[in-house]
């Protein structure tokens, strides 16, 4: 469209006053001619192919040229088109999707989002390669071009399931387009399989009035096997006494079964079987006659006559000698075969029809679980049923192993993944550790189960606890040939505050604090009366308000009293022990009177060569 001439919709003549010039007097002249252009561009154009077109209409602007095309009505414009079918609840069935009823092919595009469609007709395109890929301009791949079924927008040459054509590619460019959309899921075709009409194995010499039986069969030949062999799981109806082995007829297992079942005919001679001979259902095709002459075979072997048999009566009531259960053979030459069918020959035709779009991919034809599965298929009348309304249950009553070895163990389910992970199988006790069971067992002394760790280290009881520093009052630091101490003056008051951190967690349960001093002698006399105060600060929680004041320094008691004999000793005294809780915080104050002082006659200074603080359970 874009090498035709634009329409001129208005003509300009000249009027009076204008000017008497070249342009203004030829004006209305290169109009008409424009016009006559364009309508010759046109005629042109449409003489240049055959078609019937829709003009510069509304595009999906994925849609290229080439590509097969449906109308949206949602969104008022040609999209994509592509072979799908879609459940409808309204009719509770398959109906082929909108995108499906393909109208036309895109012959041309003047934007993003307008074109030309071609409906039906013969066009050339120059390239392809949109529609079915990169040898679109092959003449190899002249055909008839169906709707693909895949991808929106193109077409294929594999007729798909959902057959719905398109086009035929000429293979010089040229491309009939006839869109033919119509209603695939009701389409079927025609089938006729030639049945073996032998044993799958060999047979006992059979008598007139005795049933068959067999003394070896196989699932890998072709013909018949007995209805209870293994290779029919059990799937043979109730009185069958042959089942077909359709694996060893793997052109008909490959179309099996027929759609719908019931639509099946059997001809033996050229005569149709009734169903109190055969049935077909889904899982197979089923004999329900055992007896001689009336088998799906002919009399391959020649009959051994029965003390029960007669020459003119039917043997139908009657047994062997050896009391083998019999069967009505007839009277003697329906007993041979002589009744409307050659005793020597068998011919079994068999004829069926299926849908085309219900194959084995779209539509379940038998569902049972498989050997071992916890899988239970039944009817939703809940009897066993492999076909009809089925459903589904999980059946978790499995066989459990115990004491199984190993680490790691299921955690969780998230959709169809089992999540794994490790866990701890076992805790075997180690040094200075007890281990004790709450809810398990010992196993070769392994402990399993809900356990409790008691740690055995030596003086766990015991924590002891360092003192941080805090404020002196009238205290120094004094050494000795080396040694280090805070000096305690004899001439005037003196104290220093400390600080001990109670750590969040203990071994013990119920705690108590003993802070303890070891005191340096500079002189002979009896230790001062030594006051302790304590602030006893109880842990908070994030944001959680607590008033300081309400945390006062109060008396803890005095230290012990002790005598240095001799200068330069030092002991150890303890105060008052004192509870607390993980978590506190323990501010306390060690006070000397002074000498003179109540308390205080100790005519020396007193220091102080460490301190400390230990936790332990109150006694």
């Amino acid at each position: 469209m874009s090498s035709i001439t634009p329409w001129v919709s208005r003509l300009n003549p000249v009027v009076d006053g204008e000017e008497v010039r070249a342009r203004i007097a030829n004006r209305l002249p290169n109009q008409l001619t424009q016009r006559t252009q364009h309508l010759k561009d046109l005629v042109d154009y449409l003489n240049s192919f055959s078609g019937i077109y829709a003009r510069s209409v509304a595009l999906a602007p994925a849609v290229e040229v080439g590509q097969p095309v449906y109308w949206d009505e949602l969104n008022l414009r040609y999209d994509q088109a592509r072979a799908a079918v879609s459940f409808d609840n309204s009719v509770g069935g398959f109906t082929l999707s909108k995108s499906a009823y393909a109208v036309g092919l895109c012959s041309s595009k003047s934007g993003s989002t307008r074109g030309d469609v071609i409906m039906k007709g013969l066009l050339s395109f120059a390239d392809l390669t949109n529609v079915i890929g990169s040898t679109g301009q092959t003449p190899a791949e002249a055909g008839p071009y169906y709707l693909a079924g895949t991808t929106p927008g193109k077409l294929t040459k594999q007729k798909p399931p959902v057959g719905i054509y398109c086009a035929y590619l000429r293979g010089d460019g040229y491309v009939h387009v006839d869109p033919a959309p119509r209603e695939v899921l009701e389409s079927h075709v025609h089938y006729v399989f030639d049945l073996f009409a032998v044993p799958a194995g060999e047979l006992d010499t059979p008598a007139v009035d005795i049933p068959y039986t067999f003394a070896s069969s196989s699932d890998l030949l072709p013909g018949w096997l007995p209805a209870d062999d293994p290779s029919f799981n059990g799937l043979a109806p109730a009185g069958a006494v042959f089942g077909y082995n359709l694996k060893a007829h793997p052109e008909l297992q490959l179309v099996w079964p027929p759609l719908p079942v019931n639509n099946a005919y059997v001809e033996m001679n050229g005569l149709g079987l009734t169903s109190e001979t055969l049935r077909v259902d889904v899982n197979g095709i089923w004999w329900f006659v055992n007896c001689y002459g009336k088998a799906p075979w002919p009399n391959l072997i020649p009959p051994t006559p029965s003390s029960s048999s007669s020459s003119s009566s039917s043997s139908s009531s009657s047994s062997s000698s050896s009391g083998v259960l019999t069967c009505d053979s007839g009277v003697t030459l329906e007993q041979m075969g002589f009744l409307y069918r050659d005793p020597m020959t068998r011919s079994l035709r068999l004829y069926f029809a299926k849908m085309v779009f219900k194959t084995n991919n779209a539509l379940v034809t038998s569902l049972r679980p498989a050997t071992g599965s916890p899988i239970v298929v039944t009817g939703c009348g809940g009897a066993p049923a492999t076909t009809g309304d089925l459903c589904l249950a999980l059946d978790l009553a499995m066989t459990m192993q115990e004491n199984a070895a190993g680490y790691k163990a299921l955690k969780s389910v998230s959709g169809t993944t089992f999540q794994r992970g490790p866990v701890v199988e076992g805790l075997i006790p180690g040094n200075d550790m007890a281990i004790s069971v709450v809810s398990g067992e010992v196993i070769d002394g392994v402990y399993y189960g809900k356990l409790r760790l008691t740690p055995t280290i030596p003086g766990r009881s015991l924590l002891d606890l360092g003192i941080d520093l805090v404020a002196l009052d009238s205290v120094r630091e004094e050494q000795i040939n080396g040694i280090f101490y805070l000096s305690l003056p004899q001439d005037r008051t003196s104290a220093f505050t400390g600080r001990v951190l109670i750590p969040d967690s203990l071994l013990v349960t119920t705690p108590e604090i003993e802070l303890w001093f070891t005191l340096l002698s500079r002189a002979v006399g009896t230790v001062p009366t030594l006051g302790v105060e304590v602030a006893q600060l109880p842990a908070t929680e994030d944001c959680t308000e607590k008033a300081l004041a309400d945390y006062p320094f109060t008396p803890l008691g005095d230290l012990g009293v002790c005598t240095f004999t001799a200068a330069g000793t030092y002991v150890r005294v303890v105060a008052p022990a004192l509870a607390v809780e993980p978590g506190d915080t323990l501010f306390f104050r060690l006070t000397r009177p002074g000498f003179g002082n109540p308390g205080d006659a100790y005519a020396a200074d007193l220091g102080l060569l460490r301190m400390g603080a230990t936790v332990r359970p109150i006694s």
